[in-house]
């Protein structure tokens, strides 16, 4: 409770608004003004009359509101909660790719000077819906090769190609899990994401985009979810929607990055305004021109 009483203290004394990512540790979203999905942090950022944003999450939550907020100072409360899919596609690599003509859809966790070379930047949520609209027959989807795999089964006239890139705790599920939690909890819908290995996919009742995921079980008439993904956002819905029973596929599918900034970290971080995002807001204004472009775009089917 001390921490989390300085904290309170001093984000109103610096006037500092805090942010966190949908699935951040218990702690993390009590002291948080509100949590979300990157675009919605973004564009809650928008409204609100703060100049100081401490965005608690992996380093690319903090780059897209960023990306929104340009003239705001951007802080995150450890330099190395970096998503190794945000670093792992060579910048030299995607230029010779569009050198050549060819489409790339980028995802949000794709590093800046990625999304600056893309045609589109979606969430998984949307990736369907834009790649539809996409009339070339070849198309790079950046950086998760799950995803992309994903893309490929619904659209199997198009090529679609990746990096070898994969969200670390979504990676590990594997075909004989849902088996096993299937015959563990008869009559639970398997819900898992588009970044998990298509195999697993294949044997899940439905495949939900990370930023749907809260919304789909608050909606839905079933009660008993095994649900693939990162287990502390299974936990936040547990204590969400008391009325529903949740059944991780994988116990120990943590995300190290997302749990990696303690308390003391963010106290840190509050009083000696550590660490800031820094985006040319030339480049800035370009990726959001392209986010917002590919929101509109997936939406015209």
């Amino acid at each position: 409770m001390e921490k989390i009483d300085e904290i309170q203290t001093l984000k109103k004394s610096k006037k500092v608004l805090i942010v966190s990512s949908t699935n951040s540790s218990h702690e993390v979203l009590r002291i948080s003004d509100f949590s979300g999905d990157p675009l919605q942090l973004a564009r809650f950022v928008e409204t609100k009359d703060f100049s100081t944003v401490l965005v608690v999450g992996p380093s690319y939550f903090a780059n897209i509101v960023k990306v929104f907020n340009p003239k705001k100072s951007i802080l995150i409360p450890r330099i190395e909660m970096v998503c190794p899919m945000t670093k792992a596609i060579p910048y030299d690599w995607v230029k010779n790719i569009k050198g050549e003509g060819n489409v790339v859809v980028s995802l949000l966790q794709a590093g800046i000077e990625i999304m600056s070379l893309s045609d589109f930047i979606v969430s998984d949520t949307k990736i369907l819906d834009v790649v539809r609209s996409i009339e070339a027959k070849t198309i790079y989807v950046l950086p998760d090769k799950n995803v992309a795999q994903y893309v490929q089964k619904n659209f199997p006239d198009k090529e679609i190609k990746s990096f070898c890139a994969f969200c670390i705790p979504d990676s590990i599920f594997l075909p004989f899990m849902v088996d096993e939690k299937k015959s563990k909890f008869k009559g639970a819908e398997v819900v898992v994401t588009p970044y998990t290995p298509v195999d697993v996919i294949e044997k899940a009742d439905r495949v939900i985009g990370r930023d749907d995921l809260i919304k789909y079980v608050l909606s839905s008439d079933k009660k008993e979810f095994i649900v693939g993904h990162e287990v502390n956002l299974i936990n936040r819905l547990k204590r969400d929607i008391p009325s529903k029973f949740l059944y991780p596929l994988y116990e120990y599918a943590f995300c190290p990055i997302t749990t990696m900034a303690t308390l003391s970290d963010i106290v840190r971080s509050l009083r000696e305004r550590v660490y800031e995002i820094n985006i040319p807001e030339n480049t800035a204004n370009r990726i959001r021109k392209i986010i917002e472009e590919s929101e509109a775009y997936g939406e015209k089917d």
